[in-house]
């Protein structure tokens, strides 16, 4: 049973600064690179699929596993969380590419967005939410429903998000059922498409 809220980590589309690699509308620079190694597997493979490249995807356990090939070299580009990669992006150690929501991100305003990019329609981003065993009283979800969103509404909560730079969201427990439910459908058939075994 869901409270409704939750928190969106829109991630980015980096690179290490250097790295022959762009995003561009009418440009073919991504497929051009045959070695193109990828992280965060599932993200990628939704990635590849609706860009329509050949390239090979490579999974990572952490951020930081993440963020050590990129700067290494051993993988060429990544999607990361925000929050996770603009340290190294404001550093100048990386270069983020474009974000994966439908707008530009405030926190990485000068970065396209895929979609503007040249992959239309594409949208992905890390969320968690608040949720309470199944058989929860409806008054008890209501309550803490109305309780979590007065607080996600107040400046201090509103500043500490932003401090670790996240968007937060409020609605209903519908609300939230609706992204799981949507999620669900999403990445099940992203997962049979690409054949995707667990270990």
């Amino acid at each position: 049973m869901s409270c409704g809220e939750n928190n969106r980590w829109i991630l980015s589309l980096a690179t290490r600064m250097g790295a022959p690699i762009c995003l561009q509308k009418n440009s073919n620079c991504l497929a051009d690179i045959l070695e193109f190694r990828l992280a965060i597997a599932y993200i990628f493979v939704k990635f590849v699929s609706m860009a329509g490249l050949n390239v090979p995807v490579v999974a990572h356990r952490t951020t930081g596993d993440v963020m050590t090939g990129l700067l290494s070299g051993s993988i060429q580009a990544a999607f990361e969380t925000i929050p996770g990669a603009i340290g190294q992006i404001k550093d100048g150690q990386m270069r983020a590419i474009a974000v994966s929501s439908t707008k530009r991100n405030p926190f990485l305003p000068d970065v396209p967005t895929i979609a503007e990019s040249g992959v239309p329609d594409y949208l992905t981003y890390s969320w968690n939410g608040m949720v309470l065993p199944p058989k929860a009283p409806h008054n008890v979800v209501m309550r803490l429903n109305k309780e979590i969103n007065a607080a996600i509404a107040t400046p201090e909560i509103q500043r500490r998000f932003r401090d670790l730079i996240m968007e937060p969201r409020t609605g209903t427990p519908e609300d939230l059922q609706k992204i799981y439910e949507t999620d669900v459908t999403v990445w099940r058939n992203i997962i049979t498409e690409a054949k995707i075994q667990p270990n």
